[in-house]
């Protein structure tokens, strides 16, 4: 019963084309507000990893599978066509755009999963269909998100690649950059994750790596209408969300 309730759920939130129900819907329980919030929250946490596996904001159509355990961490997770026609409204299929995602799916952080919807085995499979139904009108957006995209990419690299996690956080990077983008300063934060508060740990010794790292990073990437101060130096702020799968986006891809 889950994957199928998931699943219409979750794309009639992706398209954001519900229909209205003629009658007045009968109170809902406890559970089904719980199960609601919880796909409503998912979609927020699964979209931008999609739009990121989509930087030519083309039309297109997939379906994330995540496994998840009973810890609710993710375990698993794979892009495929979405099995249902009427769901993908006449969105292509596109697999590269799903090769991309089979990588970036690592980086979501799911809220968590109410108990009555987990199965009864170790894990439990959550299906998200992406409906990407608008065309690229708008090249200036795409290419200052695509660059963002760029620069994250590049303080995971270099601060967080193959660094064992046990904890779900974000870390906020604020610094600025000379003329040849090295860094001058660097002040890092590390916080809960608005998704998975419960699960942070004020683990000083990513904070103190993260500060040092960052300190000594050089040719950092610009985006588009990069800030400067009073001073002339470019500003950045980063946010990046960490988690104990995290790590298996770096992994090379499954044949």
């Amino acid at each position: 019963m889950l994957k199928p309730y998931l699943t219409v759920l979750v794309a009639c939130l992706s398209l954001a084309a519900c229909s209205t129900p003629e009658r007045p819907a009968a109170p809902k329980s406890a559970d089904d507000i719980a199960n609601g919030q919880f796909v409503r929250l998912a979609m927020q946490a699964v979209y931008p990893v999609g739009r990121e596996a989509n930087p030519g904001w083309r039309q297109a159509s997939l379906a994330v599978h995540y496994r998840i355990d009973r810890q609710n961490q993710i375990v698993d997770c794979k892009a495929r066509p979405v099995s249902n026609s009427t769901v993908a409204g006449g969105l292509p299929f596109a697999p590269k755009i799903a090769e991309r995602m089979n990588r970036l799916c690592w980086q979501t952080v799911l809220p968590p999963m109410p108990t009555k919807l987990m199965d009864k085995g170790p894990t439990t499979e959550l299906i998200a269909p992406l409906l990407f139904p608008e065309k690229d009108e708008y090249p200036q957006d795409q290419a200052q998100e695509t660059a963002e995209y760029a620069r994250n990419a590049f303080f995971w690299q270099h601060l967080f690649a193959n660094r064992t996690l046990d904890s779900i956080g974000r870390a906020r990077l604020i610094g600025i950059l000379d003329e040849q983008r090295n860094v001058g300063a660097c002040e890092v934060i590390i916080e809960p994750h608005p998704m998975r508060r419960r699960e942070f740990k004020q683990d000083n010794d990513l904070l103190d790596h993260l500060s040092q790292g960052c300190a000594q990073l050089n040719g950092v990437p610009l985006v588009p209408k990069q800030r400067r101060n009073a001073k002339g130096q470019y500003v950045f702020i980063v946010d990046l969300d960490y988690s104990p799968w995290r790590h298996k986006a770096d992994a090379p891809a499954k044949p």
